[in-house]
Protein backbone atom coordinates (compact mmCIF):
# COMPACT_ATOMS: atom_id res chain seq x y z
CA UNK A 1 0.00 0.00 0.00
CA UNK A 2 2.93 2.23 0.83
CA UNK A 3 4.47 1.51 -2.81
CA UNK A 4 1.34 2.15 -4.45
CA UNK A 5 0.33 5.53 -2.42
CA UNK A 6 3.90 6.82 -3.18
CA UNK A 7 3.42 6.03 -6.91
CA UNK A 8 0.07 8.17 -6.54
CA UNK A 9 1.45 11.04 -4.65
CA UNK A 10 4.35 11.18 -7.45
CA UNK A 11 1.93 11.07 -10.33
CA UNK A 12 -0.23 13.60 -8.54
CA UNK A 13 2.74 16.02 -8.45
CA UNK A 14 4.28 15.29 -12.05
CA UNK A 15 1.04 17.25 -13.04
CA UNK A 16 1.51 20.61 -10.97
CA UNK A 17 2.35 23.46 -13.39
CA UNK A 18 5.40 25.15 -13.17
CA UNK A 19 5.23 28.04 -11.62
CA UNK A 20 7.47 31.39 -13.24
CA UNK A 21 9.92 32.20 -10.53
CA UNK A 22 9.27 35.40 -8.58
CA UNK A 23 11.16 38.08 -10.44
CA UNK A 24 14.52 39.78 -9.22
CA UNK A 25 14.09 43.33 -7.34
CA UNK A 26 15.53 44.64 -9.97
CA UNK A 27 14.18 42.99 -12.88
CA UNK A 28 10.82 44.86 -10.92
CA UNK A 29 12.57 48.21 -10.94
CA UNK A 30 13.48 47.89 -14.74
CA UNK A 31 10.00 47.01 -15.12
CA UNK A 32 8.56 49.81 -12.67
CA UNK A 33 11.19 52.25 -14.77
CA UNK A 34 9.63 51.16 -17.79
CA UNK A 35 5.80 51.51 -17.03
CA UNK A 36 6.38 54.71 -14.96
CA UNK A 37 8.60 56.09 -18.31
CA UNK A 38 5.21 55.93 -20.75
CA UNK A 39 2.86 57.63 -18.21
CA UNK A 40 1.42 60.36 -20.55
CA UNK A 41 0.32 62.05 -17.06
CA UNK A 42 -0.50 62.15 -13.22
CA UNK A 43 -1.52 63.42 -10.08
CA UNK A 44 -0.24 62.20 -6.99
CA UNK A 45 -1.76 63.64 -3.65
CA UNK A 46 0.24 62.78 -0.23
CA UNK A 47 -1.48 63.81 3.28
CA UNK A 48 1.15 64.12 5.70
CA UNK A 49 2.03 64.42 9.45
CA UNK A 50 4.68 65.56 11.55
CA UNK A 51 5.46 64.35 15.08
CA UNK A 52 7.86 64.18 18.17
CA UNK A 53 10.06 60.71 17.79
CA UNK A 54 9.52 60.28 21.40
CA UNK A 55 5.90 61.57 22.99
CA UNK A 56 4.07 60.69 19.17
CA UNK A 57 2.62 64.25 19.62
CA UNK A 58 2.44 65.92 16.36
CA UNK A 59 -0.52 67.11 13.69
CA UNK A 60 -1.68 66.02 10.07
CA UNK A 61 -1.66 68.98 8.54
CA UNK A 62 0.70 68.70 5.19
CA UNK A 63 -0.72 67.92 1.83
CA UNK A 64 2.28 66.81 -1.04
CA UNK A 65 1.52 67.10 -4.75
CA UNK A 66 3.39 65.75 -7.62
CA UNK A 67 1.51 66.55 -11.24
CA UNK A 68 3.26 65.34 -14.82
CA UNK A 69 1.98 65.78 -18.19
CA UNK A 70 4.50 64.74 -20.72
CA UNK A 71 3.14 67.85 -23.08
CA UNK A 72 3.22 70.33 -20.45
CA UNK A 73 6.00 70.08 -17.31
CA UNK A 74 5.55 69.18 -13.73
CA UNK A 75 4.90 70.68 -10.56
CA UNK A 76 6.05 69.54 -6.84
CA UNK A 77 4.30 71.36 -4.03
CA UNK A 78 3.79 70.60 -0.35
CA UNK A 79 1.62 72.75 2.09
CA UNK A 80 1.47 72.93 5.72
CA UNK A 81 1.14 75.51 8.62
CA UNK A 82 4.23 76.09 8.95
CA UNK A 83 5.57 75.86 5.30
CA UNK A 84 4.72 76.61 1.50
CA UNK A 85 6.34 75.84 -1.67
CA UNK A 86 5.39 75.08 -5.14
CA UNK A 87 7.62 74.60 -7.79
CA UNK A 88 6.22 74.74 -11.39
CA UNK A 89 8.59 73.52 -14.84
CA UNK A 90 8.09 73.63 -18.17
CA UNK A 91 10.57 72.77 -21.05
CA UNK A 92 11.85 76.33 -20.69
CA UNK A 93 11.31 77.89 -17.45
CA UNK A 94 11.37 77.11 -13.52
CA UNK A 95 8.37 79.30 -11.55
CA UNK A 96 8.46 78.26 -7.80
CA UNK A 97 7.17 80.37 -4.92
CA UNK A 98 7.57 79.35 -0.73
CA UNK A 99 6.91 80.70 2.14
CA UNK A 100 7.07 80.34 5.87
CA UNK A 101 10.58 80.39 8.58
CA UNK A 102 13.76 81.34 6.48
CA UNK A 103 11.95 81.42 3.19
CA UNK A 104 10.58 84.29 0.68
CA UNK A 105 7.19 85.72 1.27
CA UNK A 106 5.58 83.76 -1.25
CA UNK A 107 5.64 85.63 -4.32
CA UNK A 108 6.39 83.71 -7.50
CA UNK A 109 9.89 83.81 -9.04
CA UNK A 110 11.55 82.44 -12.08
CA UNK A 111 14.21 81.30 -14.19
CA UNK A 112 14.55 80.45 -17.60
CA UNK A 113 16.22 76.89 -17.70
CA UNK A 114 19.57 77.25 -19.45
CA UNK A 115 21.08 76.52 -22.80
CA UNK A 116 23.71 76.13 -25.05
CA UNK A 117 24.86 74.98 -28.14
CA UNK A 118 28.12 73.61 -26.87
CA UNK A 119 25.97 71.18 -24.85
CA UNK A 120 23.70 70.77 -27.82
CA UNK A 121 26.75 69.54 -29.89
CA UNK A 122 27.90 67.18 -27.12
CA UNK A 123 24.18 65.40 -26.88
CA UNK A 124 24.02 65.11 -30.70
CA UNK A 125 28.05 63.74 -31.09
CA UNK A 126 28.17 62.02 -27.91
CA UNK A 127 24.84 61.18 -26.33
CA UNK A 128 24.02 59.76 -23.03
CA UNK A 129 22.23 56.55 -23.38
CA UNK A 130 18.75 57.46 -21.61
CA UNK A 131 15.16 56.16 -22.07
CA UNK A 132 13.82 59.60 -22.09
CA UNK A 133 14.61 63.03 -23.66
CA UNK A 134 15.07 66.02 -21.75
CA UNK A 135 12.28 66.64 -19.56
CA UNK A 136 11.51 66.79 -15.35
CA UNK A 137 11.73 64.03 -13.48
CA UNK A 138 11.36 64.01 -9.43
CA UNK A 139 13.42 62.89 -6.86
CA UNK A 140 13.24 61.62 -3.30
CA UNK A 141 15.95 61.34 -1.25
CA UNK A 142 17.27 59.66 1.78
CA UNK A 143 20.64 59.85 4.11
CA UNK A 144 19.83 62.83 6.40
CA UNK A 145 15.84 62.95 6.71
CA UNK A 146 13.44 63.40 3.44
CA UNK A 147 14.22 65.29 0.85
CA UNK A 148 11.78 65.94 -2.29
CA UNK A 149 12.36 68.15 -5.18
CA UNK A 150 11.88 68.59 -9.05
CA UNK A 151 14.51 68.86 -11.19
CA UNK A 152 15.23 69.10 -15.08
CA UNK A 153 17.18 67.11 -17.58
CA UNK A 154 18.92 69.26 -19.75
CA UNK A 155 20.41 66.32 -21.71
CA UNK A 156 17.64 63.36 -20.73
CA UNK A 157 16.48 60.94 -18.23
CA UNK A 158 17.02 57.57 -17.16
CA UNK A 159 13.49 57.97 -15.83
CA UNK A 160 10.57 60.61 -14.37
CA UNK A 161 10.78 59.00 -10.99
CA UNK A 162 14.22 59.03 -10.06
CA UNK A 163 14.05 57.46 -6.96
CA UNK A 164 13.37 54.48 -9.11
CA UNK A 165 16.66 54.50 -10.39
CA UNK A 166 18.52 55.43 -6.84
CA UNK A 167 16.66 51.99 -6.06
CA UNK A 168 19.03 49.91 -8.33
CA UNK A 169 21.61 51.47 -7.38
CA UNK A 170 21.42 50.72 -4.00
CA UNK A 171 19.72 47.36 -3.82
CA UNK A 172 21.42 46.21 -0.67
CA UNK A 173 19.33 48.80 0.99
CA UNK A 174 15.99 47.62 -1.04
CA UNK A 175 13.57 44.86 0.29
CA UNK A 176 10.37 43.51 -0.88
CA UNK A 177 6.99 43.38 1.79
CA UNK A 178 4.19 41.83 0.13
CA UNK A 179 3.33 43.71 -2.90
CA UNK A 180 5.94 46.63 -2.05
CA UNK A 181 9.32 47.17 -2.37
CA UNK A 182 10.78 49.10 0.71
CA UNK A 183 13.78 51.51 0.19
CA UNK A 184 15.76 52.40 3.19
CA UNK A 185 18.68 54.65 2.77
CA UNK A 186 19.59 56.40 5.99
CA UNK A 187 16.83 57.83 8.10
CA UNK A 188 14.49 57.35 4.76
CA UNK A 189 11.54 54.35 4.45
CA UNK A 190 10.15 54.72 1.21
CA UNK A 191 7.27 52.11 0.44
CA UNK A 192 6.78 51.67 -3.15
CA UNK A 193 3.71 50.02 -4.85
CA UNK A 194 5.35 46.86 -7.14
CA UNK A 195 2.09 47.62 -9.02
CA UNK A 196 2.62 51.06 -10.00
CA UNK A 197 6.10 52.45 -9.10
CA UNK A 198 4.24 55.48 -6.84
CA UNK A 199 5.33 55.50 -3.51
CA UNK A 200 2.30 54.22 -0.81
CA UNK A 201 4.39 56.10 2.33
CA UNK A 202 7.21 57.97 3.06
CA UNK A 203 8.75 58.13 6.87
CA UNK A 204 11.80 59.47 7.76
CA UNK A 205 13.15 61.02 11.64
CA UNK A 206 15.01 63.86 11.80
CA UNK A 207 16.50 66.11 14.87
CA UNK A 208 13.40 64.40 16.97
CA UNK A 209 10.76 65.01 14.38
CA UNK A 210 9.46 62.08 12.43
CA UNK A 211 7.92 63.03 9.19
CA UNK A 212 5.74 60.73 7.31
CA UNK A 213 3.53 61.15 4.20
CA UNK A 214 0.91 58.76 2.50
CA UNK A 215 -0.46 58.51 -0.50
CA UNK A 216 -4.19 59.90 -0.75
CA UNK A 217 -5.12 59.99 -4.13
CA UNK A 218 -3.06 58.89 -7.47
CA UNK A 219 -4.57 59.62 -10.78
CA UNK A 220 -3.03 58.72 -14.41
CA UNK A 221 -3.88 59.66 -17.84
CA UNK A 222 -5.87 62.57 -16.66
CA UNK A 223 -6.14 66.53 -17.05
CA UNK A 224 -3.70 68.36 -15.38
CA UNK A 225 -3.37 71.54 -17.49
CA UNK A 226 -5.11 73.28 -15.15
CA UNK A 227 -2.10 72.35 -12.39
CA UNK A 228 0.00 73.44 -14.59
CA UNK A 229 -0.59 76.74 -15.98
CA UNK A 230 2.09 78.84 -14.96
CA UNK A 231 1.39 81.66 -12.79
CA UNK A 232 0.95 85.45 -14.78
CA UNK A 233 2.78 87.50 -12.02
CA UNK A 234 6.45 86.06 -11.14
CA UNK A 235 9.62 88.47 -10.58
CA UNK A 236 12.79 86.85 -12.28
CA UNK A 237 15.50 85.47 -10.14
CA UNK A 238 18.87 86.62 -11.30
CA UNK A 239 20.93 85.11 -8.43
CA UNK A 240 19.26 81.97 -8.98
CA UNK A 241 19.71 81.90 -13.29
CA UNK A 242 23.50 82.54 -12.28
CA UNK A 243 23.37 79.72 -9.97
CA UNK A 244 21.74 77.26 -12.97
CA UNK A 245 24.25 78.84 -15.74
CA UNK A 246 27.10 76.44 -13.86
CA UNK A 247 24.95 73.59 -15.55
CA UNK A 248 26.70 74.91 -18.89
CA UNK A 249 29.78 75.91 -18.29
CA UNK A 250 32.91 75.56 -19.65
CA UNK A 251 34.19 73.55 -17.11
CA UNK A 252 30.94 71.37 -16.59
CA UNK A 253 30.71 70.43 -20.48
CA UNK A 254 33.93 70.04 -20.77
CA UNK A 255 34.14 67.61 -17.99
CA UNK A 256 30.63 65.93 -19.18
CA UNK A 257 32.75 65.60 -22.72
CA UNK A 258 35.53 63.59 -21.10
CA UNK A 259 33.06 61.83 -19.43
CA UNK A 260 30.94 60.59 -22.25
CA UNK A 261 33.94 59.70 -24.67
CA UNK A 262 35.86 57.75 -22.50
CA UNK A 263 33.17 55.56 -21.40
CA UNK A 264 31.95 55.45 -24.79
CA UNK A 265 35.39 54.40 -25.58
CA UNK A 266 36.08 51.06 -22.90
CA UNK A 267 32.54 49.97 -23.32
CA UNK A 268 33.72 49.56 -27.04
CA UNK A 269 30.49 51.49 -28.06
CA UNK A 270 32.68 54.08 -30.33
CA UNK A 271 36.57 53.10 -31.96
CA UNK A 272 39.07 55.23 -31.69
CA UNK A 273 39.13 56.09 -35.52
CA UNK A 274 38.96 58.79 -37.75
CA UNK A 275 35.46 59.81 -37.66
CA UNK A 276 35.30 59.48 -33.41
CA UNK A 277 38.83 62.06 -33.65
CA UNK A 278 36.45 64.38 -36.07
CA UNK A 279 33.67 64.48 -33.28
CA UNK A 280 36.08 65.12 -30.30
CA UNK A 281 38.19 67.68 -32.01
CA UNK A 282 34.31 69.45 -33.72
CA UNK A 283 33.41 69.71 -30.01
CA UNK A 284 36.06 70.92 -28.62
CA UNK A 285 36.75 73.59 -31.35
CA UNK A 286 33.05 75.12 -30.21
CA UNK A 287 33.57 74.54 -26.13
CA UNK A 288 36.98 76.71 -26.60
CA UNK A 289 35.85 78.96 -29.14
CA UNK A 290 32.73 80.05 -26.43
CA UNK A 291 35.51 79.94 -23.54
CA UNK A 292 38.04 82.16 -25.11
CA UNK A 293 36.21 84.24 -26.63
CA UNK A 294 34.58 85.11 -23.20
CA UNK A 295 37.64 85.48 -21.42
CA UNK A 296 39.88 86.92 -24.27
CA UNK A 297 37.51 89.89 -25.21
CA UNK A 298 38.85 92.54 -23.04
CA UNK A 299 42.39 91.59 -23.85
CA UNK A 300 41.33 92.13 -27.41
CA UNK A 301 40.09 95.30 -26.94
CA UNK A 302 43.53 96.52 -25.34
CA UNK A 303 45.37 95.00 -27.64
CA UNK A 304 43.71 96.78 -30.30
CA UNK A 305 43.95 99.97 -28.33
CA UNK A 306 47.80 99.65 -27.93
CA UNK A 307 47.71 98.94 -31.95
CA UNK A 308 45.71 102.47 -32.41
CA UNK A 309 48.72 103.83 -29.91
CA UNK A 310 51.20 102.28 -32.31
CA UNK A 311 49.59 103.84 -35.62
CA UNK A 312 49.18 107.17 -34.09
CA UNK A 313 52.95 107.57 -32.66
CA UNK A 314 54.02 106.81 -36.75
CA UNK A 315 51.90 109.13 -37.80
CA UNK A 316 53.44 111.79 -35.58
CA UNK A 317 57.07 110.45 -36.13
CA UNK A 318 56.38 110.74 -39.95
CA UNK A 319 54.88 114.43 -39.40
CA UNK A 320 58.06 115.38 -38.39
CA UNK A 321 60.65 113.56 -40.27
CA UNK A 322 59.26 111.39 -43.43
CA UNK A 323 62.80 110.10 -44.23
CA UNK A 324 64.32 106.48 -45.51
CA UNK A 325 65.98 106.63 -41.97
CA UNK A 326 63.05 107.61 -39.89
CA UNK A 327 61.43 104.64 -41.77
CA UNK A 328 63.74 102.23 -41.17
CA UNK A 329 63.49 102.84 -37.30
CA UNK A 330 60.08 102.92 -37.41
CA UNK A 331 60.32 99.69 -39.05
CA UNK A 332 63.24 98.19 -36.68
CA UNK A 333 60.19 99.37 -34.02
CA UNK A 334 57.41 98.09 -35.70
CA UNK A 335 59.15 94.48 -35.80
CA UNK A 336 60.00 94.45 -32.34
CA UNK A 337 56.29 95.47 -31.03
CA UNK A 338 55.37 92.34 -33.25
CA UNK A 339 57.26 90.02 -31.82
CA UNK A 340 55.92 91.37 -28.39
CA UNK A 341 52.90 90.33 -29.41
CA UNK A 342 54.01 87.02 -30.57
CA UNK A 343 55.79 86.08 -27.34
CA UNK A 344 52.16 87.34 -25.41
CA UNK A 345 49.70 85.15 -27.66
CA UNK A 346 52.41 82.29 -26.72
CA UNK A 347 52.26 83.31 -23.47
CA UNK A 348 48.41 83.16 -23.27
CA UNK A 349 48.34 79.95 -25.14
CA UNK A 350 49.97 78.43 -22.12
CA UNK A 351 48.06 80.33 -19.31
CA UNK A 352 44.47 79.05 -21.08
CA UNK A 353 46.11 75.37 -21.01
CA UNK A 354 47.17 75.60 -17.39
CA UNK A 355 43.59 77.18 -16.58
CA UNK A 356 41.79 74.37 -17.20
CA UNK A 357 40.66 71.72 -14.23
CA UNK A 358 41.88 68.16 -14.23
CA UNK A 359 39.51 65.72 -14.36
CA UNK A 360 39.01 64.19 -11.25
CA UNK A 361 36.77 61.28 -11.67
CA UNK A 362 36.95 58.44 -9.44
CA UNK A 363 36.14 56.08 -11.86
CA UNK A 364 37.56 56.92 -15.23
CA UNK A 365 40.87 58.11 -16.48
CA UNK A 366 40.79 60.19 -19.55
CA UNK A 367 43.03 58.81 -22.59
CA UNK A 368 46.19 61.32 -23.10
CA UNK A 369 44.94 61.22 -27.04
CA UNK A 370 42.16 63.01 -26.42
CA UNK A 371 44.25 65.52 -24.17
CA UNK A 372 46.72 65.64 -27.37
CA UNK A 373 43.69 66.60 -29.40
CA UNK A 374 42.53 69.66 -27.47
CA UNK A 375 46.00 71.18 -27.27
CA UNK A 376 46.09 71.04 -30.88
CA UNK A 377 42.37 72.64 -30.61
CA UNK A 378 43.33 75.28 -28.12
CA UNK A 379 46.53 75.80 -30.33
CA UNK A 380 44.56 76.78 -33.21
CA UNK A 381 41.63 78.91 -32.23
CA UNK A 382 44.18 81.26 -30.09
CA UNK A 383 45.54 81.52 -33.69
CA UNK A 384 42.45 81.85 -35.08
CA UNK A 385 40.74 83.67 -32.73
CA UNK A 386 43.46 85.90 -31.04
CA UNK A 387 46.97 86.11 -32.98
CA UNK A 388 45.34 86.16 -36.60
CA UNK A 389 42.82 89.40 -36.18
CA UNK A 390 45.20 91.35 -34.20
CA UNK A 391 48.02 90.96 -36.67
CA UNK A 392 45.23 91.58 -39.54
CA UNK A 393 44.20 94.81 -37.39
CA UNK A 394 47.98 95.52 -37.06
CA UNK A 395 48.44 95.31 -40.56
CA UNK A 396 45.53 97.27 -41.59
CA UNK A 397 46.26 100.07 -39.47
CA UNK A 398 50.17 100.61 -40.02
CA UNK A 399 49.66 100.10 -43.87
CA UNK A 400 47.33 103.31 -44.01
CA UNK A 401 49.77 105.29 -41.76
CA UNK A 402 52.98 104.45 -43.98
CA UNK A 403 50.95 104.80 -47.24
CA UNK A 404 51.21 101.02 -48.16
Amino acid sequence: MRTVAGCILVGSLAFVPAQDPQPSIAEELDALIAKTNELESFHLVFEGSHADADVGVGSDDAVMEFVYSEALGARVSMHSSERTVDVILDDSRMYFSSSGERTQDGGWRAVDLPSSPVRDMLDELFPRAYALGPGPLFMIRGGDGFQFSLSFGLSGRSAVFSWLVSMKRDLEDVRREGEELVWSPGALDLHLSCATGFPSSISASKEGKKFEFRLRDSLTDTNVDELLRPPEQVTVDEDFAIDLAHMNSVATLREEGFERLTQALDAEKRAWDDSTRADWESFLGVLHTQAIREQREPWLAQLREGVDGVAAWTRTVLEQEDTAESRGKIQEYLDHYERKLDEGFAKAVEMYRDSLPEMRSKTLEPRQELFDIELGVIERLHEELVAAPIHAYFDEQLAAVLGE
